[in-house]
């Protein structure tokens, strides 16, 4: 069994939905983690992995986001989870309104630590920031798209659809399914 250590359920949902056709099975454990105050969500994501393994001493998995806007030289950064918290989508629009450059970088990290090794899958991927904000949800989720139809993350959850144009190679829960395994 690998724990995902995680408090969203959502955020379990997916890498259940995305680690099945491997045959992996997980289970969600909530381990309270600190979040440090990083400049690099790989260095926020081997911390929290240190700290989800300790008290458990079995197969975890954590994962981290991080966004980057080339525009705002690369805010938020690993920040976004407290930025969440604070801007509405006004506050993002009007950030982003006198900005020529519509960029955006969502990186995933997914971290993998037993007894014996520790494991790091990353993705990154380049989308866009709209102008207009479009379904419900977080506000950058009703900004951000990955997809050629320019659909945002907010829109594609609503309809149960990707967020991502057939990348799923580039997914994290697609190099670690396949890791997993062959080891």
């Amino acid at each position: 069994m690998i724990y995902l250590v995680t408090g969203s359920i959502s955020k379990f949902e997916n890498a259940k939905k995305r680690l099945s056709p491997y045959g992996i099975e997980i289970e969600m454990k909530k381990v309270n983690l600190i979040e440090p105050q990083e400049d690099s969500i790989m260095k926020v994501a081997e911390y929290k992995i240190r700290q989800a393994f300790q008290p458990l001493n079995e197969s975890v998995l954590i994962t981290d986001t991080g966004w980057s806007i080339p525009a705002l030289n690369g805010f938020p950064g690993p920040y976004m989870h407290y930025i969440s918290d604070w801007f509405t989508l006004e506050d993002w629009i009007n950030l982003l309104s006198t900005k020529n450059e519509d960029v955006v970088f969502l990186e995933n990290v997914a971290v993998y630590k037993d007894s014996n090794l520790t494991k790091v899958f990353i993705s990154r991927r380049k989308g866009s920031l709209l102008k207009e904000p479009r379904g419900e949800g977080l506000p950058i989720d009703r900004i951000a798209t990955f997809r050629e139809d320019r659909k945002t993350i907010a829109e594609c959850n609503k309809l149960g659809i990707d967020s991502f144009d057939n990348n799923q190679d580039a997914s994290i829960w697609t190099q670690f399914g396949q890791w997993y395994i062959s080891k």
